[in-house]
């Protein structure tokens, strides 16, 4: 059975994916004391996989351009540049992305990691306990911003430079779209109750982003912006519009996530899509993965080798037991053909000093060069 499960501030929600879509199935709040137990419980129930998303503010993207070298010299950079960007993350990722224009000789990477890992620990020891004893399958750790990437690469009609807002009860998120592919992911939180009250904060909000790309050489001039929503939300949102200076398009999510009214749906839609959306390097579900591969390559190692010798012991019975069968033969024929032998030699009676009867001779040889027998003593008549 296929799930997702989704890490956000107030702990873990599971959601199971069946032929109709995605349905929500349960939750695990963070601060319960019976947590672990409970989601130790759900994973022991039966064998599933499971896709990890994280949707969680404190997610943290910046673009590094880095100058050709070889490929051991370009990891070494890119792990010192993790470094020094997220010194205290414990998952980080570093995605190579298409060299435009401006970019000169150098190669553009996405840095990116999950800045505070508290909000992941927890489910991460458990699930990877699970995958050791292989009672679940977590390929991989990834996020909202990562599958709504996935999303809009294939999305050849929306404009390959763009700043996507999806708003919703926990706020607004900003992704921006270099090429078609991820480039920053922001999160403000809802500063009101209510999305008309938290406009004036929003606009000001992408206001400073616009500016910051600027400044980092991402755009030139205003990138169309790009508001994934509900479609009964539209006249509302029109009103962030007058003072950004871009052009605005809005797009109904329900009509990409399957009748879902936020980025979530979406994301969780994606998870079934072809292809591997980007994830981060999670050292807990590889060595389970890893510990779970040598597992098995030692069960199917031993049952080679059982194959094996029950194949030889085979073998050498069928041998043994045709061996058996022919020398049975081969000492029945020369039972008979003794038998043969003394029967001819008792009814050829020749009197003492006379030539044996050449019939007799020629017949004796026949059986004696046919097989090795021994010829009996041939009794004087008295």
């Amino acid at each position: 059975m296929e799930h997702s499960l989704v890490i956000h501030s107030q702990g873990l929600d599971i959601w199971r994916h069946t032929a109709s879509g995605v349905e929500h199935e349960s939750r695990i709040n963070a601060d319960d004391e019976k947590a672990r137990t409970k989601f130790q419980d759900w994973l022991a129930a039966t064998r599933r996989r499971c896709t990890l998303i994280a949707d969680l503010a404190d997610e943290r993207h910046t673009i590094e351009r880095l100058p050709h070298t070889s490929r051991t010299d370009r990891l070494q950079l890119i792990h010192r540049r993790l470094s020094q960007r997220f010194p205290d993350a414990a998952f980080t990722s570093a995605t190579p992305l298409p060299v435009g224009p401006e970019d000169g000789l150098n190669k553009p990477v996405l840095l990116s990691a999950l800045s505070r890992s508290s909000s992941i620990t927890l489910w991460l020891d458990v699930l990877s306990e699970a995958s050791m004893q292989n009672q679940t399958n977590a390929p991989l750790l990834t996020s909202v911003p990562f599958l709504v990437e996935h999303w809009y690469r294939r999305q050849r009609t929306l404009p390959p430079q763009s700043l996507l807002l999806t708003l919703g009860a926990g706020g607004m998120r900003q992704i921006f779209f270099r090429q078609h592919r991820l480039a920053l992911s922001r999160v403000t939180a809802a500063r009101a109750t209510t999305l008309v009250e938290s406009l004036p904060a929003y606009r000001d909000e992408i206001t400073q982003t616009l500016a910051w790309l600027a400044s980092q050489r991402l755009v030139e001039g205003s990138p169309p912006i790009l508001i994934l929503a509900a479609e009964a939300d539209f006249p509302l949102l029109r009103e962030l519009t007058p003072s950004l200076g871009s052009g605005v398009d809005f797009i109904d999510i329900a009509q990409c996530s399957g009748s879902g009214e936020d980025v979530l749906s979406l994301a969780l839609r994606e998870t079934r899509q072809s292809g591997t959306p980007s994830h981060y390097d999670c050292p807990p579900l590889h060595r389970a993965r890893q510990l779970t591969h040598a597992h098995r390559a030692t069960w199917i190692a031993a049952v080679a080798i059982f194959a094996a010798g029950l194949a030889t012991a085979t073998d050498e019975f069928i041998n043994t037991h045709r061996l058996r069968q022919e020398t049975e033969r081969f000492t029945a024929e020369q039972q008979k053909l003794q038998n043969e032998l003394e029967k001819l030699n008792a009814e050829s009676i020749v009197e003492p000093g006379a030539d044996l009867p050449d019939d007799w001779l020629d017949k004796v040889e026949s059986l004696i060069r046919d097989t090795a027998l021994t010829l009996p003593a041939r009794e004087e008549s008295q």
